[in-house]
């Protein structure tokens, strides 16, 4: 009877933890969707000239994955930025962009919202 409520009482902790943690994210996320600049830092792997479900919604960008596991996506909205470094610190906020392709655009419509980038630094 004891292991059972053991068992029970960490699972309970831990979908506890992932759920508070999960909240948190879409708050953090949805705030930043307003106004406030964030700061993210990340191993970076470029998207660029790549054909990626991202490149629908950003032609410059790429994948930052977070020293935490999380993996975001970032868009440079400057075209000319080449971003060649492997580890980034970016400055900017989220944003949400809807894509209603025309009838010469191969990408499917959809939302997503992802991290735009004002300002990066190479570490």
């Amino acid at each position: 009877m004891k292991i059972l409520l053991v068992v029970l009482s960490l699972f309970t902790a831990s979908f506890y933890q992932f759920s508070v943690k999960s909240e948190v994210k879409k708050v953090i996320i949805q705030d930043s969707v307003s106004k406030k600049p964030v700061v993210l830092e990340g191993d970076f792997r470029s998207l660029k000239g790549v054909m990626h479900k991202f490149s629908c919604y950003c032609f410059n960008g790429g994948e930052l994955k977070t020293k935490e596991g999380d993996k975001i996506y970032v868009c440079f909205p400057d075209e000319k930025v080449n971003v060649s470094c492997t580890h980034i610190k970016v400055k900017g906020k989220y944003v949400t962009r809807k894509n209603a392709p025309g009838a010469n655009n191969p990408c499917p419509s959809g939302e997503m919202t992802y991290f735009e980038a004002t300002s990066y630094v190479c570490k």
